[in-house]
Order: structure tokens, then sequence, then C-alpha cells
């Protein structure tokens, strides 16, 4: 569980640092969805300004990102991640030990 904990911390401070630049606020969607007995689905969202390509692709990675994809391994997981004008989406499957 702590994994996960420091994977829910990481993702809302990237987007506090990173996807509300020049708002005052902004929109965090967070939901997490059990696929059968040991699999789970962790689906998060903002509504910020969004990755480029490069940030998608990891040729242009910060630390905040790295730590998650990092997280994600130890969770046994694997990770999509999509951003554009609209916001930035990661879709999280990962296995329950």
């Amino acid at each position: 569980m702590v994994p996960l904990g420091l994977l829910f911390n990481e993702l809302i401070t990237n987007s506090l640092k990173h996807a509300f630049v020049g708002r005052n606020g902004g929109r965090i969607d967070l939901a997490l969805h059990r696929v059968d007995a040991d699999t789970f689905d962790l689906f998060y969202k903002d509504d910020g300004v969004g990755m480029t390509v490069e940030q998608q692709q990891g040729s242009e990675t910060t630390l905040g990102f790295s730590l998650i994809e990092s997280l994600v391994e130890q969770l046994n997981g694997r990770m999509s991640v999509s951003g554009d004008a609209t916001g930035t989406r990661y879709h999280i499957r990962f296995k329950a030990k």
C-alpha cells in the first residue's frame, strides 16, 4: 500500500506544480476500479496544460515522472499516459500483493 500512497502523492503533486500554470486552480479526477480478484485499474486525470509528446514518450523525463514510473514498477503495474491541451491522463493497471 505504501507505493500506492506515494503514487497518489506524486501524481497530485505533479499536477499542482506543472498542470495549472497561470491559473488559480484546476480539476483532478482519481478513480480506482477492481478488474478482478487481484487486479486494479487506476485512472487519473487533470484539466491542466497537458504533457508534450517528448514527455509522454519519456525522452524529456522529469524527476517526478521518473518517480511515478518507479512506483508503478514497484506495484508490478503498467502505465499509459496521454496529454494534450485539455490535460493529462494516466491509466495504471496493477496487481495487489
